[in-house]
């Protein structure tokens, strides 16, 4: 029973690479935003992530830099790079770092970009991550079979951040490794009237075993954005602004009914754009 788990394990990690590989060989077609773009179709939809890109259209132009920690392909690096801003982004996976590399190039967007193929942490070091395309974690207890493991090297964003002085926004999305890649950005927290930050943040994950795993540091990634002075949106088809208060009183209940999904931290004076405008 062990060695057909193995053999089924195996033949899963092997489909995988076989997508990846696949997808670095796509020729690259139009997205709904007009660039050129390899990814899976999912992406070309005008459903994908909707909220999340119409709010990022509406706030783009508030900005200089767009620093893109945990990159993927790049969708969001070229629509940053589409309105002229400044790219800083930090991809880990070998595989999707070559397709970010080909997505800005097909467009002529390679100017102005800082791109890192590393992990972001708390210090600098080499660790290992697990899995392919956008759900790879470094969370130990990913359950992907070893083929699909990678040694990286990690770099804190205060290392890359040092000395920039622009109106940036941060979109991170490091599955359930936020509060680390937080702690290697207390410099660029600090300044919260510089910078404002998206953070896709969960309460539990689900690994291969099929057993829901709770988020522990789901509160304090939250803390450090409000001890920096950022206040907290929920993106949706309504913005849902989070208090405080509310967050204390989900620390009783059951991780399945906490807060979860993109989350716009920011200045309190600043006006959140209604989508439906």
């Amino acid at each position: 029973m062990i060695f057909l788990k193995s053999l089924v394990s195996k033949v899963k990690a092997f489909n995988l690479r076989r997508i990846e590989r696949y997808r670095l060989r796509k020729k690259p077609i139009k997205t709904p935003e007009g660039f050129l773009y390899k990814g899976p179709g999912t992406q070309k939809s005008e459903n994908w992530e909707r909220f999340e890109r119409e709010f990022l259209k509406k706030i783009f132009a508030n900005y200089e830099l767009f620093l893109n920690v945990g990159a993927h392909y790049g969708y969001y690096c070229c629509m940053a790079r589409q309105v002229g801003l400044k790219l800083i982004a930090f991809e880990p996976l070998v595989v999707n770092f070559k397709m970010l590399l080909d997505n800005l190039k097909v467009n002529n967007f390679e100017e102005n970009c800082i791109l890192i193929n590393a992990a972001a942490g708390k210090k600098p070091t080499i660790s290992q991550i697990s899995g392919v395309f956008s759900t790879a974690t470094m969370l130990e207890n990913s359950g992907n079979d070893e083929s699909l493991s990678q040694t990286i090297p990690v770099v804190p964003i205060d290392a890359v951040t040092q000395g920039i002085n622009k109106k940036t926004l941060v979109l991170m999305d490091v599955e359930g490794f936020e509060h680390e890649a937080l702690l290697g950005a207390q410099s660029l927290l600090s300044q919260s009237e510089a910078t404002d930050w998206i953070i896709e943040i969960f309460s539990f994950w689900t690994p291969k075993n099929g057993n829901p795993v709770e988020n522990k540091d789901y509160f304090k990634t939250f803390e450090i954005m409000f001890a920096n002075g950022y206040q907290a949106w929920l993106i949706g088809e309504v913005f849902r602004k989070i208090e405080v208060d509310e967050l204390l009183l989900l620390k009783g209940e059951h991780y399945s009914k906490r807060f979860a999904g993109n989350f716009y931290f920011s200045r309190s004076n600043l006006v959140i754009p209604n989508l439906s405008d």
